[in-house]
């Protein structure tokens, strides 16, 4: 979100085809941290692998300028044949900035 309330969405190129996610991530913070002064929120979506709980989630990092940062994970498991997919528990928790690091 911009600092004008207005809402868009960035992406991050790395020059390869199927890029480690930690190297599209740490792009995209990157990118995103030159823009910050333009900024009021940013959140970063990722599908996520949660080996402690052996199943696959999306995570949403969401950040505010004002110093807020915080993750929730939504595990989630396809049904056998793809019929489907099975909800975990919404989890939230204290994040760790990285565009308004302080």
């Amino acid at each position: 979100m911009d600092e004008g309330g207005d809402h868009r969405m960035v992406a991050a190129e790395v020059g390869s085809e199927q890029p480690a996610s930690a190297d599209l991530i740490t792009t995209l913070i990157a990118s995103l941290s030159v823009q910050r002064d333009h900024l009021r929120a940013v959140a970063i979506v990722a599908d996520v692998r949660l080996s402690d709980q052996g199943t696959d989630g999306i995570r949403v990092t969401l950040e505010h300028a004002e110093g807020v940062a915080l993750s929730v994970v939504l595990p989630y498991r396809v049904r056998r044949l793809g019929r489907g997919i099975n909800y975990g528990d919404l989890q939230a928790s204290e994040a760790v900035a990285f565009i308004w690091a302080r």
